[in-house]
């Protein structure tokens, strides 16, 4: 989730390929199904220790039905800006540090911590995405 939302904040082309290399719902079943029964149950997703999986589980479940298919995989949106910092967000105290990040959120955190006070709020989250969807359509518009 943590991964959903870093991947939300690549800043060069080699990002592109990186999104490619993502593992396809059928991989990520097939990686944590242990039952074999073409879903992963939540002690699946736990096990082993904290995984994308386990921290995206409840987001993906949308049924509530305890277990997570490749479809509900599929259709995940990237969590919001209050998702990802509820997700990563180990002491409670409503922000991230970077010690608490993980991924390329992490890369990059000091280019996303617009204060520079050392940690990530929901804003600065939201105000980075909105600046790298402006800079995808004007590479966009340019191609």
């Amino acid at each position: 989730m943590v991964d959903a939302y870093a991947q939300t904040i690549s800043t060069d082309s080699g990002d592109q390929k990186k999104k490619k290399n993502k593992p396809s719902p059928d991989k990520i079943i097939n990686r944590f199904d242990t039952d074999g029964d073409g879903a992963i149950s939540k002690t699946e997703a736990e096990n082993p220790p904290p995984t994308r999986v386990a921290l995206n589980f409840d987001r993906w479940d949308t049924n509530d039905d305890g277990q997570v298919t490749a479809q509900e995989i599929a259709d995940a949106k990237p969590p919001t800006s209050a998702e990802a910092i509820k997700m990563m967000d180990t002491d409670g105290d409503g922000k991230i540090s970077k010690s608490e990040t993980r991924g390329r959120l992490a890369d990059h955190f000091d280019e996303v911590d617009a204060n520079k006070d050392g940690f990530l709020t929901v804003e600065e989250l939201d105000q980075h995405r909105q600046q790298r969807q402006q800079q995808r359509q004007q590479r966009d518009t340019r191609n």
